[in-house]
């Protein structure tokens, strides 16, 4: 009983010292959606069941701006808008889609059939293997679970580490000791699993092209000599902005200035 109720006051003190970090780690998992916001969605969805294409990605586009999304929402949205051949407004929404929730094959599919209606596509260098790989595995749950999951290693690795210092048997501290930094590990891997993933679903520096035959400019002026021009739904990652232009990356490796006008973040 002495070890139960030392074990239970020291946990009880890191959970009181844990709570508010796994609050805000776990703050980006999913957010309510009120009432009105609910009616729209059914709207949306029996107007995309009714074939009313326009009706539905304008219902769901109400429901985005009423603070409410998931992969789920993006993906209908993107579907909206694909049948009605509005590419980079598919293209946008499935690339979100795909933001939330990296594994879901439908989003991935139907965007490379909406890929395939890009006037000029721009070819797509293969990703390194091992960022592919990080972002394959960090992918499989949201952050929010993925920290969740961290603190319940610490808890863990600290319920060992009380019991390592509690008993008297060698052997039993050889095992509370291993059991206790393998918790502690298991725990920094969990939380760098839920940084990074929590990084990927906040993540603006992507965008998509809006609108054809975009100028990639060399410079960030309207009088700078043009590179070569974008189609609709061509993705580029941002960097520096200088007034009103953004210095952009092609999925090839190609660097530029576009009138961020013409861009909307994923």
């Amino acid at each position: 009983m002495r070890y139960l109720s030392y074990l239970y006051r020291h946990l009880t003190n890191i959970v009181a010292l844990l709570l508010p970090v796994a609050f805000l780690l776990a703050l980006p998992v999913i957010a309510k959606a009120d009432a009105a916001a609910k009616e729209q969605l059914k709207q949306a969805n029996e107007a995309f069941t009714s074939n009313n294409y326009q009706k539905a990605a304008e219902l769901y586009e109400a429901v985005v701006s009423s603070g409410f999304e998931s992969a789920a929402l993006y993906y209908n949205l993107g579907n909206a808008y694909y049948q009605q051949q509005q590419t980079a407004k598919a293209i946008l929404n499935y690339e979100r889609a795909i933001r939330l929730q990296p594994h879901n094959k439908n989003a991935q599919n139907n965007l490379q059939l909406a890929k395939t209606r890009i006037t000029q596509p721009v070819d797509e260098l293969p990703e390194i293997f091992y960022r592919l790989w990080w972002k394959k595995l960090t992918g499989l749950l949201p952050s929010g679970f993925w920290a969740i999951l961290g603190v319940l290693a610490l808890f863990a690795a600290a319920a060992f580490g009380v019991l390592f210092q509690q008993t008297e048997s060698v052997q039993r501290k050889k095992q509370t000791f291993a059991a206790a930094l393998t918790a502690l590990i298991g725990f920094m891997l969990l939380t760098s699993f839920a940084y990074s993933r929590y990084q990927a679903e906040t993540n603006k520096a992507y965008a998509i092209v809006m609108q054809e035959a975009i100028s990639l400019k060399k410079g960030p002026a309207d009088t700078s000599e043009e590179i070569t021009t974008l189609s609709a739904g061509i993705k580029v990652h941002k960097n520096e902005r200088v007034n009103g232009w953004v210095r952009v990356v092609l999925a090839d490796n190609q660097e530029g200035w576009v009138n961020e006008t013409f861009l909307t973040a994923i």
